[in-house]
């Protein structure tokens, strides 16, 4: 069997003195120094590295406001306010832009649609409509239509850019659900 000095035979008694154990030298060399320097400046490095890979890219921040009246319109209805920002630093192309209804908060969050809907020509930009870095794209769609349509208050504005396979949805608080 071999001989092998284990952990805790390395250790001195509780009842040896303070000459028993054998003091070390933690004192540092230059080279340590130098070794423990260069450790923390690259860690340090490559998290600023990780952080800047996930802030580039297309950032998109939508917003929707609902139920405003536009002034000298002629037919008098309310209109929903798109805004798209994009506060990435590459550019996107905004495809196309939907409307998801679903039935409870439930199903949005199993992503079980009751109805989708498409705006076919939103007034605003004519879409696709390329988007740069710090621009803003505003666009407009017909309220009373869409109060028509929709029959529960679960209602999402779905955006869809070119940088991402699945649309970014923002909810719509429709005038007919405020008063419920």
């Amino acid at each position: 069997m071999r001989s092998a000095t284990r952990w805790w035979a390395a250790r001195p008694s509780s009842s040896a003195t303070r000459s028993d154990i054998q003091q070390k030298d933690y004192r540092m060399s230059a080279s340590d120094i130098a070794a423990w320097w260069g450790a923390t400046i690259a860690t340090a490095v490559l998290v600023f590295d990780i952080f800047k890979w996930l802030r580039t890219g297309v950032a998109i921040k939508i917003s929707i406001q609902a139920n405003l009246t536009e002034l000298g319109a002629e037919s008098g209805g309310n209109v929903i306010l798109l805004r798209a920002c994009n506060r990435g630093d590459k550019t996107t192309t905004i495809t196309h832009i939907g409307v998801y209804e679903y039935a409870s908060r439930l199903d949005f969050i199993r992503n079980k649609l009751k109805a989708r809907f498409i705006v076919a020509h939103p007034d605003g930009p004519a879409l696709p409509h390329e988007l740069q870095p710090g621009k803003i794209w505003t666009a407009t769609m017909n309220q009373s239509k869409l109060e028509k349509i929709v029959t529960s208050k679960y209602v999402y504005c779905a955006l869809a850019h070119s940088a991402s396979d699945h649309a970014q949805m923002k909810r719509i608080h429709l005038q007919n659900q405020l008063a419920s």
